[in-house]
């Protein structure tokens, strides 16, 4: 027995109250106790190979996860390396490993320690991860790290296998990072002394408030110069522990994420990350002393507190949006694979006007497949075809509320284009409303990089300068006017990736082609200025159809590439890591003035109407890496989306149309001309043969023809149609047989299309990046593909099938994926509003992730996993497409049948309540009330000043919370503060508590500039 559990002993038999749990001494001190020792832990399955883990027998309550993955060299630290605890079906921990600093950032992770390959002891459960960390110019560290099962728990050590480096003596710690979206605002507990009593308390900080201190970084000579510089910018200030002790116990409170640690190597330091980065997590630290080879230098116990008979809750897989009557309906059930006794049928339930329900269909679930650690199985329901409101029951669970009807698609892909992208949009000052999205940003924008290094995110400089730039007399570190035009952010971050706008451009080209410029859809209203930036304005149409502006503003960041340089290419990326980080408004991540190495720092000058500084911090042009290669030989993509670009704007931009066009002649003549064309060349063909129509050059497009018609025999086949569907754009200026030929490879295609997963789409599979966009882009094609040929059934079935798997029934969760779109949809993507966990609407998510083995998660409460979260723009310009074509499937049904639905049947009567008795010169005052509901009339009134303030007119109580306000004649569907001015004025009102009526006379004000007259009216009500 151990001395926590003899003194614990002790103290019950003194007491002799049996049905204490701890032991209370003096002080409102706690005794420590044991957690629940009725599990065991097993290593997992031996087809896990090198990525097998502990975890508790029979279940997956609790897993002890060892270097199934590891940091990244290029990105740092991804929080999802080193070990990591997984409790009751959430990842709790991570990042556990040999660490320099109290709370390491993303990029500390670099250089980082490496792992070799495991050993597993099966006869004792422990697993062994050799490590090495090399970065010490003092010499290398080699280590074990162990995690073996004990009563209660597992241990962790870390036994030397060399002497630790003299650099790293007290700097070296054992780091483990439990995630803030779990332990926020929960207490803990902590042994301050080491006297086995938990004598210190407080709660975890929901905001980081923590005192700072200087901490000398250690020596590593072989970190990148952009984290060297970045540490320079940022200084060496680390916070302060908030709290310290030699055993922690984490959210006792909790059912689902009570942990407790205990150190048997020195007092633990419990640390708040986010002091240093928004991104951070809580760091629970052990400082590590001088040791020798073979010294156990840190060893903790840790004690999950571990639900009996844990499986995780089913998650009722649905689409959050809805299902339209006639389709293909079905939910999935993911299950825990080690839950035997789960419930086997679902059931469809009305909600009907008044909040009652009724069971409308009960089915028998189907088939159940295996996947990674979970089990799936459908509730179909496509027999039910009723128009309404209605959850799934399963078990004792409920779903979340979502319709059946016609218009659940109408409003699916709205806001990917003219919500996110909008925001996306460089160069440009954004506004929705009052909110200013950002000013405009980087109209400093941009000088060539220096060549031959390496960048961050991936990117880089080549050796030498490409012909086309070289030849234009460009060097390197030189600014290049005309770069500060168009374009979009990549990402959650703020630098412009051409490969990745170059694909958007595409996308929204194909899009407004088959979808006749989204039916004309128009809510953003747009005004460029090269000089200062334009202005981007949500929700104020201004006749222009929004994909077209969005086309726009695309090309003219590639044509000006192509113009500037003579190709097109790279990354418009940040100069350093300080700003790269940045958080807040993109347009203060630089000072907008055009850098000029001649002046001094701080020194700014105007001529010829530009300003100038001396201020190094304009983007750089990066020529290689991550967001593709410079290249002048531009017979591609680019000619194509020139040719495309110039064909949609004509009507709209006729200017920027003809240099569109004249860019992609130019492209073509350079390198194709009159030569033979090639299979490769077909995409430019397309486009280029819908643009000299447009422009009525008869002989180009005379020229362009014949090309297409000699490829069509090799490129209009079912085995091409998934990347040549843009077959389809041209058949209008095609003969039948050519028009035939498409429609015979689409059907072909299109049959071919089946996905047997419990979801209908693939499965996606992968640990560095989550899946989605390999589903959207199905849908993508398929839809419009369906634009042409909606007869074909099995393209309605699967555009259909990707559309409810992002908007909810997918693996993990069941949150719609696109941020602001179904009754429950993901509130914190990794945006780059995430420093205030706000979102982006029309957000869509990568989706969840495969650790490997078989870990699978999509965190829904914490914005700060880009490898799950972060929305890419493609993701948008690919769904827009897939929306529409969605909303068109569902409209193209029969008119259905309505669901009959029980209404209110109140009744209570109303009545009025005086509170006051007028006095000779005044009114009464009152309301009418029954219990639960208030109806007032006019006790407040609007304010010539400030106009509507919410709380005005006739105003209704609902269960002690005021619900409605503003009841009045207004002027405008949507009136705002001050469209409330002149106001109605209240002459009279009366409160008779007599008949049980309030009435108030009223009038609305003659208006001189108008001529209006003044309009008497009164107001009434009474009961019924």
């Amino acid at each position: 027995m151990s001395k926590k559990k003899r003194i614990l002993s002790a103290v019950l038999s003194v007491a002799v109250v049996l049905s204490i749990a701890l032991g209370l001494i003096p002080g409102g001190a706690a005794l420590t106790a044991n957690a629940e020792d009725s599990f065991s832990m097993v290593i997992s399955e031996s087809g896990h190979g090198n990525n097998r883990y502990l975890t508790t027998a029979n279940s997956n309550a609790f897993n002890v996860i060892m270097y199934n993955n590891g940091f990244s060299n290029t990105f740092g630290d991804q929080h999802m390396a080193g070990i990591e605890l997984s409790l009751h079906g959430a990842r709790i921990a991570t990042n556990g490993d040999l660490h320099l600093l109290p709370t390491p950032e993303q990029w500390d992770a670099t250089p980082a320690p490496s792992a070799g390959a495991k050993n597993f002891n099966t006869t004792t459960n422990t697993i062994t991860v050799p490590m090495t960390f090399s970065g010490s110019p003092d010499g290398t560290l080699s280590y074990d790290l162990i995690t073996a099962p004990i009563d209660g728990g597992v241990s962790l050590k870390m036994v030397l296998k060399s002497d630790i480096p003299a650099d790293l003596i007290g700097k070296a710690r054992f780091n483990l990072e439990f995630i803030p979206s779990k332990y926020e605002s929960k207490s803990y507990q902590a042994d301050g002394d080491g006297d086995g009593v938990l004598d210190t308390f407080g709660t975890f900080p929901l905001h980081q408030r923590d005192d700072m201190e200087e901490t000398e970084r250690p020596n590593l000579p072989s970190q990148s110069w952009y984290v060297k510089d970045w540490n320079e910018d940022r200084g060496n200030a680390q916070p302060l522990p908030f709290a310290t002790g030699h055993e922690f116990s984490f959210a006792p409170e909790s059912d689902l994420y009570n942990i407790r640690i205990e150190s048997k190597t020195g007092a633990l330091q419990l640390f708040d990350g986010r002091n240093r980065a928004q991104n951070g997590w809580y760091v629970l630290s052990n400082l590590l002393k001088s040791g020798s080879n073979g010294d156990t230098i840190m060893e903790w116990n840790i004690y999950p507190k571990v639900k009996e008979d844990w499986v995780r809750e089913p998650v009722i897989g649905f689409s959050q949006a809805g299902y339209s009557p006639a389709q293909e309906k079905f939910a999935v059930m993911e299950l825990d694979k080690w839950d035997n006794s789960f419930p086997t049928e679902a059931s469809l339930v009305q909600v009907h006007a008044d909040g009652t329900k009724e069971v409308v269909l009960t089915k028998a679930l189907g088939d159940v497949t295996a996947w990674q650690r979970f089990k799936y199985a459908r509730f179909t329901f496509t027999e039910y075809q009723k128009t309404g409101m209605y959850l799934i029951r399963y078990g004792e669970q409920e779903s979340e509320v979502f319709p059946i009807g016609k218009d659940v698609y109408d409003n699916s892909w709205q806001t990917a284009l003219s919500g996110f992208l909008a925001v996306q949009m460089d160069h440009m000052e954004v506004r929705e409303g009052y909110r200013v999205w950002h000013d405009a940003t980087h109209m400093d924008d941009a000088s060539i990089g220096p060549l031959g290094v390496g960048w961050f995110d991936g990117m880089s400089m080549p050796g030498s300068m490409p012909a086309s730039i070289r030849d234009r007399g460009i060097v390197s570190e030189q600014h290049i006017e005309g770069l500060n035009k168009g374009g979009w952010f990549d990402a959650g971050d703020f630098d412009i990736q051409t490969s990745r706008n170059v694909e958007v451009l595409e996308d929204l080209i194909y899009a407004a082609e088959a979808f006749d410029n989204m039916d004309g859809y128009d809510t953003l209203s747009v005004e460029w200025n090269d000089e200062t930036g334009g202005v981007a304005e949500m929700h104020r149409p201004d006749g222009v159809p929004d994909i077209v502006q969005q086309v726009a503003h695309g090309t003219k960041q590639i044509l000006a590439q192509y113009t500037e340089l003579g190709g097109v290419g790279g990354t418009m990326e940040l100069r350093t890591l300080r700003q790269y980080t940045h958080l807040g408004d993109p347009a203060t991540d630089t000072d907008g003035y055009i850098y000029d190495s001649s002046l001094g720092v701080n020194e700014i000058v105007e001529r010829d109407g530009k300003v100038y500084s001396g201020k190094p911090d304009d983007r750089y042009l990066l020529l290689g890496g991550g967001g593709g290669s410079f290249s002048s030989n531009l017979l591609g993509t680019t000619s194509q989306n020139f040719a495309g670009a110039a064909y949609l704007l004509k009507d709209y931009y006729p200017e920027l149309a003809q240099e569109c066009l004249d860019a992609a002649l130019a492209i073509w003549d350079r390198e194709r001309g009159t030569n033979n064309v090639q299979n490769g060349d077909w995409n430019t063909l397309v486009q280029l043969m819908l643009a000299t129509d447009k422009f009525e050059m008869t002989d180009r497009y005379d020229f362009f023809k014949e090309r297409v018609t000699g490829l069509v025999n090799s490129i209009v086949t079912s085995g091409n149609m998934s990347n040549r569907y843009n077959s389809m754009f041209i058949m209008h200026l095609m003969d039948q047989a050519y028009r035939d030929r498409v429609q015979a490879a689409v059907e072909a295609y299109a049959a071919t299309v089946n996905y047997n997963t419990p979801y209908g789409v693939q499965w996606t599979t992968g640990s560095g990046w989550g899946g989605s966009p390999g589903v959207i882009g199905v849908g993508q094609r398929l839809g419009i593909m369906y634009k042409y040929f909606p007869q074909v059934d099995n393209l309605k079935t699967y555009v259909l099938r990707v559309v409810d798997y992002i908007l909810g029934r997918h693996p993990a969760n069941n949150h719609s994926w696109l941020s602001g779109v179904g009754t429950k949809s993901f509130l914190h993507p990794y945006n780059s509003n995430r420093g205030d966990q706000g979102f982006i609407p029309g957000s869509i998510l990568p989706g969840h992730i495969t650790f490997s083995p078989d870990y699978v998660e999509s965190m829904d409460d914490f914005s700060f996993l880009w490898f799950e979260n972060e929305s890419i723009i493609n993701y948008q310009s690919q769904w827009i497409s897939v929306g529409l074509a969605a909303s068109m499937i569902a409209n193209e049904e029969a008119e259905p049948e309505p669901a009959d639905t029980q209404d209110f049947a109140n009744n209570y009567q109303m009545t009025v309540k005086k509170t006051s008795v007028a006095s000779d010169n005044s009114e009464d005052e009152g309301y009418l009330q029954t219990n639960g509901f208030n109806l007032f009339m006019y006790s407040t009134t609007y304010d010539r000043t400030f106009g509507d303030q919410k709380c005005a007119g006739i105003e209704l109580i609902q269960s002690g919370k005021r619900v409605a306000t503003n009841g009045d004649i207004h002027l405008l569907p949507t009136p705002e503060q001050w469209d409330a001015t002149p106001a109605p004025t209240r002459n009279s009102r009366v409160i008779d508590d007599v008949n049980n009526v309030l009435s108030a006379d009223l009038t609305i004000p003659a208006e001189s500039t108008t001529g209006n007259p003044a309009v008497d009216y009164t107001l009434k009500a009474e009961p019924e």
